[in-house]
């Protein structure tokens, strides 16, 4: 008896990849489904829309068939009924036990919609079209951006490579903080100049593990071009705002930078009362063990003197170990030593934007094509991310009042955060930053991959009502300690961003939204990409200061250029 039907194994949310046999689809489950040879295109739509469970509201789906073509897959779309009656014809040969499909999305188009394209590099998806809503692309032959005027490093991008079926798979982010807070505990007798040289707030923030597949799907949508994550719902970024409300690190002050020709044995035995031996000590990389190993406690009877070398010892593993950290997850650079040596003035530089220019630096190295792995303050990325946006948000979380790390097994969540009038040792401490209250049990993920490819799927379905742009209410706000707010003034500046030999331009012009403001078609912008290619590798004795001199002064001048505009009428 003749066969009066067909299996179709129906495949979405993964990729379609080439190779040495043709097309293929990878990264997606598939699921068969039963159709008689009778069937209409339009019947068909209805089946997979019931199987996908897909919105036909939201999105319309388009049918790609694997089809085979002499020795080779080639992709064929099924768009009419006739398209179809050959797909059966295929069908129907004795060789043949099923056909196999993709299915992609491309979102509902509106008249109200942004002309905004948004970069979606996995999922087969089309975005909001560029021009009109008759305008009809094919999604496998063009797959980035239709427009090449803003976004004209594609051909570098991550991005770039996953459509060609190369997908490189999770970055490793390299952080090594969890190690350090575990070993090193604050003591009380140091704590005040820790909190004095303004570094409280992110101890007090302490070890919150990186999600790796998340900080992976947030690199995938960043541009250099713009400094910012491009979206389905728009351009985002972080901010110097997010800097200061989040993590607590002052924003307004004098740019990180400096002289990098000085011999750093003699400057850690000036202002560390210890000198390094040489197998610890590389240039300017010091190995942040070697300080965990000398100066656990500070000896009883330790004089003020020695009190501020075991304080500059444990910021500098604050930086090493969770905001300027490097490639090794291993060194902290001493040029930032220098900076420490008075107290009093250490709290006169502008630290958050040191380490904001140090993620877009990580950012931009991290979505170029071939790179494998990511560093810098991953922390106030993951922070963003959760306060922004639910993808990958955790839903049980608890404040801790004492030293952050605690066992995993322990209850923290009756222990309350720091609030107004709270006492450490009989001293009064500061207020949390609102990055505090995201401390958690340890994440742990069994299928890194899967969870990419889940988190690639969630930002290219999301909607405006999935994406928080004001997170920061003005509750929130009043209930921060001072260093989280007094900067506000320049939260909205254009200028660069200086941390020693990272430039890195500040856009908020782009996404002011978040700011409660009306967000116009943003104008042309020069992140001068030709300043990723100045490092310190061969410039160990350069003084950064003059040598970026024009980019300090644009910095110095901050207050004079800030992003503006109508504020919204409402806020979500």
């Amino acid at each position: 008896m003749a066969r009066q039907g067909a299996t179709l194994m129906c495949y979405w949310n993964g990729r379609i990849t080439s190779g040495p046999h043709g097309i293929s689809y990878e990264g997606a489950t598939p699921k068969p489904i039963r159709v008689s040879f009778g069937i209409t295109h339009s019947e068909l739509l209805d089946k997979v829309y019931g199987v996908t469970g897909f919105d036909k509201q939201r999105c319309n789906l388009k049918i790609i068939c694997r089809y085979p073509a002499s020795r080779e897959y080639i992709p064929v779309p099924i768009d009419d009924d006739d398209s179809m009656d050959i797909m059966f014809d295929v069908v129907r040969q004795p060789t043949t036990n099923c056909m196999e499909l993709y299915l992609e999305r491309e979102p509902v188009c509106s008249d109200n919609q942004s002309n905004v394209r948004a970069l979606t590099p996995i999922d087969q998806q089309i975005p909001r079209e560029m021009t009109t809503q008759d305008m009809q692309v094919d999604s496998f032959l063009d797959p980035g951006p239709t427009d090449n005027t803003v976004l004209v490093l594609q051909n570098q991008h991550r991005s770039e490579a996953i459509w060609a079926g190369e997908d490189p798979g999770v970055l490793t982010c390299r952080q090594r903080l969890a190690t350090m807070m575990r070993e090193w505990q604050l003591d009380h007798r140091i704590r005040r100049f820790v909190i004095q040289s303004g570094f409280y707030g992110i101890y007090r923030i302490g070890f919150i593990q990186i999600d790796w597949p998340l900080i992976t799907a947030l690199v995938e949508r960043w541009r250099q071009e713009t400094h910012t994550f491009h979206f389905v719902v728009g351009e985002s970024t972080v901010t110097l705002q997010d800097v200061a409300v989040l993590l607590g690190l002052q924003v307004h002050g004098h740019a990180v930078s400096g002289n990098s020709d000085l011999q750093w044995d003699d400057l850690c035995e000036e202002l560390l009362g210890l000198r390094p031996d040489r197998n610890v000590l590389h240039g300017s990389a010091l190995k942040l063990s070697w300080l965990r190993a000398n100066f656990q406690r500070p000896p009883q009877d330790a004089d003020e003197s020695t009190l501020q070398c075991y304080a500059r010892a444990y910021i500098l593993g604050l930086m090493g170990g969770v905001l300027f950290t490097d490639k090794s997850g291993a060194d902290v650079q001493l040029i930032f030593l220098p900076l420490l040596r008075d107290f009093s003035h250490v709290k006169q530089f502008s630290w958050g934007s040191a380490a904001l220019a140090h993620l877009y630096r990580e950012l931009c190295r991290a979505s170029k094509m071939g790179a494998s792995e990511i560093a810098g303050p991953l922390i106030l990325l993951q922070l963003w991310a959760w306060e922004r946006m639910c993808i990958g948000r955790p839903e049980k979380f608890g404040a801790r009042m004492q030293d952050p790390i605690v066992p995993d097994d322990e209850d923290t969540s009756n222990i309350a955060p720091v609030v107004d009038g709270t006492t450490i040792d009989g001293e009064q401490q500061p207020v949390d930053p609102l990055g505090c209250k995201w401390r958690f049990p340890v994440i742990r993920r069994d299928n890194p991959q899967r969870a990419l490819i889940f988190y690639r799927d969630q930002l290219d379905q999301q909607t405006d009502e999935q994406m928080t742009w004001q997170p920061y209410t003005s509750e929130r706000i009043a209930s921060l300690p001072d260093i989280c707010i007094r900067d506000q003034h320049v939260w909205q500046t254009i200028a660069p961003l200086v941390c020693f030999d990272i430039v890195e331009w500040h856009q908020p012009d782009r996404v002011l939204r978040q700011f409660g403001l009306h967000q116009a078609i943003p104008v042309h912008c020069d992140t001068e990409v030709k300043l990723h290619a100045i490092d310190r590798r061969g410039r160990h004795h350069y003084d950064w200061q003059a040598y970026h001199g024009r980019y300090i002064q644009l910095w110095e001048a901050r207050e004079e250029n800030i992003a503006t505009g109508p504020e919204l009428d409402h806020y979500s």
